[in-house]
């Protein structure tokens, strides 16, 4: 499971070893299809636009879903940040 993402790894613990939600239940509350939770328990990606409600319904902060110890140096988070593709896009086109 190294290689894996954080949001691969929460949605598994979430929905396959917790079992606190199906993928449908997970996938009525973020208003997207079956499918789509499908995709990104394989690593596939997220809109942006979806995360915040994502983060709330799986009660994690942005933070953890993207795996960042808060912890870390401003500059280790910045190169976190540049090494995530998506959440390089996330950050740079959140509304201010």
């Amino acid at each position: 499971m190294e290689n894996l993402s954080n949001l691969q790894k929460i949605l598994i613990r979430i929905l396959k070893e917790d079992k606190l939600m199906t993928q449908k239940e997970l996938a009525i509350k973020m208003n997207v299809s079956t499918v789509a939770v499908n995709k990104w328990l394989n690593g596939g990606s997220i809109d942006s636009n979806k995360i915040p409600l994502l983060c709330t319904t799986l009660n994690v902060t942005p933070n953890e879903l993207f795996g960042i110890n808060e912890n870390l140096e401003d500059r280790e988070i910045l190169n976190i940040i540049k090494s995530d593709p998506e959440l390089k896009t996330f950050v740079l086109t959140r509304k201010k």
